[in-house]
Formats: structure tokens, C-alpha cells, sequence
């Protein structure tokens, strides 16, 4: 779960209660929470534990994860193999990220081309509400790759890293208008991580 970057208001988490009245199933879901006065719920995925996949291959278990707020709490980023928008996200093992405006009844956005790869992991949302990066795993070459983009330009992709031994937690700020991220690696990508470690590394810009 994670609240926005300013008050604290408004949290986003994933659960599989019944928060909003519209889970009966059980399924992993998105929610958000509005903390002002007596506490407001808003289910921002409504999902099939296992619905059937396109082409006839079967079925698979839909997972909605990783949601992340801007300062205001209005724009929250998730990663979902669901289809949430019409049949934009129709295949198998399709992991991507996915944007909800919450301003009136919500409104939710695919912002990554439907893939079986690369498979997205995790997404964090800058504070703006634009900005974003992304861990996700290429699984044509089997490298984790760390890079950026943001939500109102789908082709903004910046990939900052690629490695075969695994990276996660990305972070993403601004420095000015320069985009930094910070970010977990066992790989060794400036040649001072020989014993492969998990270390923090930092990329800046372009």
C-alpha cells in the first residue's frame, strides 16, 4: 500500500476484502482510501479471479498489484494482466501498467501496449502525477530492465538498465526537470558490485 505524497489523505492498496461493497469474490483488487471525515472507499479494479484467457488457451489467475499515488492522490498507477480496458490487454500473461483518474467516477487508461514481454513488475509514480518508472522483465532475453515514461506521452520510454541477475524497487523523482531513479541490482553494471550483491544504484536524466 502506499498514501500520497502530500497530507497523507489518500491511500492506495491492494486487497482481497470486500472494502467497497463490490468484492464478493475475493479477488486481489486496487482500492483507495479517502481518510477526510468518516472515510470513503473507491474499488478501482473489478476483476474475475480466473477468467479465460483470448485464443482458447485456457484460463489464468488475474492479478492487480503495485499501486502507487502522486502527491494529490489523483492520478494512481497499477500493474494488472487484466483486461480493464475493453479488450486492450486481452492475452495470456500480459503484465501492464494501467492509470486511474479519480477525478469524478474514475477513469482508467492502459498505458503499455498489451505483450506477453516484456512483463511489467512494478511502477512508481512521481510525485507530478506524469512521471513514472517501471521494473519489468523482457522474458524474449530473460533481463530485467529499469527505465521511465510518462502518462500522458506513451512514447517517452527511457530505459536506464538491463541486467540478467535481477532489479526491483525502482523510485523515480525530478530534480528540476531531470528525471532520477533509484533502484535495487545484483548485477554489476559500473564494475564495483563483483560479489553480486543487491546494491542501490542511481541512474540520472537523460
Amino acid at each position: 500500500w502506499q498514501r500520497d505524497g502530500a497530507s497523507g489523505r489518500y491511500l492506495a492498496l491492494e486487497s482481497s476484502c470486500n472494502l467497497a461493497s463490490n468484492n464478493a469474490d475475493g479477488n486481489v483488487e486496487i482500492f483507495r482510501y479517502d481518510t477526510n471525515g468518516s472515510g470513503t472507499w473507491r474499488q478501482v479494479t473489478t476483476t474475475a479471479v480466473t477468467p479465460t484467457c483470448s485464443g482458447g488457451s485456457g484460463s489464468e489467475t488475474i492479478l492487480n498489484f503495485r499501486p502507487t499515488l502522486d502527491s494529490s492522490g489523483r492520478y494512481l498507477l497499477f500493474v494488472s494482466n487484466a483486461q480493464l480496458v475493453g479488450s486492450s490487454n486481452a492475452l495470456c500473461d500480459s503484465y501492464q501498467v494501467f492509470s486511474y483518474d479519480a477525478n469524478g467516477s474514475g477513469t482508467l487508461t492502459q498505458l503499455t501496449t498489451a505483450a506477453i514481454s516484456p512483463r511489467y513488475l512494478d511502477v512508481s509514480l512521481n510525485a507530478n502525477g506524469n512521471d513514472y518508472a517501471y521494473e519489468r522483465l523482457n522474458t524474449s532475453t530473460g533481463f530485467s530492465e529499469i527505465g521511465r515514461r510518462q502518462r500522458t506521452t506513451a512514447a517517452t520510454d527511457v530505459q536506464v538498465f538491463q541486467g540478467v541477475l535481477g532489479a526491483t524497487n525502482v523510485l523515480i523523482g525530478l530534480d528540476g526537470t531531470t528525471p532520477v531513479l533509484d533502484f535495487l541490482a545484483a548485477d554489476d553494471p559500473l564494475g564495483s558490485n563483483a560479489d553480486f550483491n543487491f546494491e542501490v544504484f542511481y541512474a540520472r536524466g537523460p
